[in-house]
């Protein structure tokens, strides 16, 4: 196999009009408005809102690249082009033919090119159609209801929802070449896909890895074999060979004395975790005519919703241990999917990992993130709940071809993450089933979202991965429209506090199974406050910070709440400040609540953990990459081993919660200060806890006064 990439400098401009321009592909049409100085820069001020910005999405664009063709190259065998993301409505040619049409930003665009092909001079085009225009004509069509503030009604087009708005997100939907481009050259025989399955025994794994094949009739080779290398982690190499006999070859190898994947916080101290690579080569003739590389982590994972005293559970078990989930949810990084490069990723997630976490949830408004993302979760041990892309709104699920769209990015995706040992579940989206309820006068559409997320998407799923975990919707009682939030079977989305104006201290009446949404927000760091505004717009009813809160009740809500505990500051720095305090407390109180009752709990995945843009938000690292408040006391109520209280008027009930691999026993030290710092009590007890419980230890008394 030999690859020409077609990835660098490209030339674009609106369609038809104008001069070209430089462009960077990967990229999009803002960032390359940005670069050639075309736009002001939308996350600045208010600069979003400007005709000149707002424009951009209701735009037709043209990108193209002249490259050369070696005629060695053309004497492959087959030649495709291979457009890894268009984002998203495309129309591709090759030296002036149409070569294919995309709709949909989840997939890979291959097509078969070699006639078309030249020595020497060639010309690929890409012309991207505006997704706002697209969307409202689909609209017209078929009326489904818009559930928050968008540019245009996101749900019509397989594009990641929140480039339209979302209320914490810009509305600056982008086009343009979002993924690789390449042009591969083979041979006739190929391999087309691996598939690795793993039964674990007493001291040994089986691991299965079953290979597809592609064009081994008349290939000209008489005989085909295939060769395995798995390098464990320590060092050691296994080499196997299988003789290829059809389409479909299966080889399975006996792991002695495996190291098993763990996620973090379960191995000691282990900063990144055990990953065995396996080679596979494809040979005819003596030589290797293709090769595949996969880092796979040997481990075992359920989902347990077996039924309980209170109803039915929902708790992750890995290698046959019960685990507490603890993380966040994870949305784009950034507005524009190519400025998200590889150090934002291992700074995020090795941050995720040194806050004591182990479980990230992509959110459905997203995207299938990058194959770098679930490296560094398997690297880091970070769990992955993987929603599909569907999120928060009303889907055009009875049009046959929305539906086909839907089926190939399911299956390349699925394909593409099934063999990481971080992935933990496929969920197929976020709070389409709650919202559903309301839907009663729409019962064709409710029928539809029923049968397409409990039956149709997951045999889509089982079918190129039939091991991981799959739930129909978060949150979900397992059942369509049966049990939706409830605390006794499935997840919940817990926003009492915060929409509903609780007081933080409600999560206390609340015994979830495992809580994969609730938060609080906070305003940016003052350091990324100064990169979008002037000291003038400092005021949170100034235009530019009003820009930048993209929930409408957002800053009156962080006000309420900040005066619930403190008294309201005059310096703008000192608010920034004190709205992190707030939300570091907000999270704290449910995490360590949950935590102290887990086996009844087992989850806790705060919204939200980043930003795509500054603004005002739940997240607790900022768009910048400063940390909030709230990243700080992550770290400390995510501890495997730490104390936790719980207070009321007079007495403080502490506990020791242990998710050591060990019992505790050791000693607890308490004490009382002041504010000044004089120390008003003290004492110290004996504390003893064992492995993955919650044990109280003692109920300190304050009715003296002190």
């Amino acid at each position: 196999m030999k690859i020409i990439s077609l990835n660098g400098e490209w030339e674009f401009r609106e369609r038809d009009k104008g001069k070209w321009l430089k462009a960077s592909v990967p990229g999009c049409n803002f960032t390359d408005l940005l670069e050639n100085q075309a736009i002001p820069d939308p996350f600045i001020g208010v600069n979003e809102k400007l005709p000149e910005v707002r424009s951009v999405a209701e735009k037709d664009w043209e990108y193209k690249k002249n490259f050369r063709v070696s005629e060695a190259f053309l004497k492959q065998e087959s030649i495709e082009l291979v457009m890894e993301s268009l984002d998203t409505l495309a129309d591709v040619f090759l030296n002036g033919e149409k070569i294919l049409s995309a709709g949909n930003m989840f997939k890979r665009y291959a097509a078969d090119v070699k006639r078309l092909l030249k020595k020497g001079e060639n010309l690929v085009s890409v012309i991207f159609y505006s997704p706002v225009k697209y969307a409202w004509s689909m609209r017209a069509k078929n009326k489904l209801m818009m559930s928050f503030d968008a540019v245009a009604p996101a749900q019509y087009i397989r594009k990641a929802q929140y480039h339209f708005g979302w209320d914490w997100g810009p509305q600056l939907p982008p086009s343009g070449i979002a993924g690789a481009v390449y042009l591969k050259g083979s041979g006739k025989a190929a391999i087309e896909d691996v598939r690795f399955s793993q039964e674990h025994g007493d001291g040994t794994v089986a691991l299965r890895i079953a290979v597809s094949l592609k064009n081994i009739d008349n290939c000209g080779y008489s005989k085909l074999s295939l060769k395995f290398e798995i390098l464990s982690p320590t060092g050691e190499t296994t080499v196997a060979d299988a003789e290829v006999l059809g389409l479909k070859t299966v080889k399975e190898l006996v792991i002695e004395n495996p190291v098993l994947w763990q996620c973090n916080g379960f191995s000691g101290d282990r900063e990144t975790q055990p990953l065995y690579r396996v080679n596979a080569y494809l040979i005819g003739g003596g030589a290797v005519l293709e090769s595949v590389s996969y880092d796979i982590g040997l481990r075992t994972i359920e989902l347990d919703e077996s039924a309980k005293s209170w109803g039915f559970g929902f708790s992750f078990i890995l290698n046959g241990r019960r685990i507490f989930a603890k993380g966040a949810n994870w949305i784009p990084p950034d507005s524009f999917r190519n400025r998200v490069d590889f150090e934002k990723l291992d700074f995020l997630l090795r941050s995720m990992r040194d806050a004591n976490m182990n479980m990230v949830r992509v959110w459905g408004g997203g995207y299938y993130e990058s194959d770098e993302f679930y490296s560094l979760c398997d690297k880091y041990g970070i769990l992955v709940w993987q929603d599909c892309c569907f999120a928060c709104q009303p889907y055009p699920l009875t049009d046959p071809e929305f539906v086909e769209n839907i089926r190939d990015e399911i299956y390349q995706n699925v394909t593409r993450i099934r063999h990481r040992a971080s992935l933990a579940l496929w969920c197929g989206n976020n709070e389409l089933e709650q919202m559903a309820i309301s839907w009663r006068f729409k019962p064709l559409l409710r029928k539809a979202i029923g049968e397409f997320f409990y039956v149709t998407l997951p045999a889509l799923i089982s079918e190129k991965d039939d091991a991981t975990p799959y739930r129909a919707s978060s949150p979900s009682g397992g059942e369509f429209l049966k049990g939706v939030n409830s605390e006794t079977v499935g997840d919940t989305h817990l926003w009492r506090v915060w929409h509903g104006l609780s007081p933080y201290t409600y999560y206390r009446k609340v015994y979830t199974n495992f809580c994969s949404e609730f938060g609080m927000q906070s305003l940016p760091t003052m350091n990324t406050v100064r990169r979008f505004a002037a000291p003038e717009d400092y005021d949170l009813n100034s235009p530019v910070m009003k820009n930048h809160q993209k929930n409408m009740a957002g800053n009156s809500i962080m006000k309420y709440y900040l005066v619930s505990d403190f008294r309201s500051p005059r310096r703008f720095e000192d608010l920034i400040y004190l709205t992190e305090v707030i939300q570091a407390e907000c999270m704290r109180e449910p995490v360590e609540h949950w935590r102290r009752n887990m086996g009844r709990c087992n989850g806790a995945l705060y919204w939200q953990y980043d930003d795509c843009w500054p603004v005002s938000s739940w997240a607790s690292i900022d768009y910048y990459g400063n940390y909030k408040a709230l990243q700080y006391a992550a770290k400390r109520f995510n501890k495997s081993l730490t104390a936790s209280i719980e207070n009321s008027k007079d007495v403080m009930t502490v506990y020791v919660i242990n998710e050591t691999l060990g019992a505790f026993q050791g000693v607890l030290k308490w004490r009382v200060e002041s504010f000044d710092g004089d120390i008003l009590a003290e004492g110290k007890l004996d504390a003893a806890a064992e492995s993955d419980t919650a044990a109280k230890i003692a109920d300190l008394s304050f009715k003296i006064k002190l």
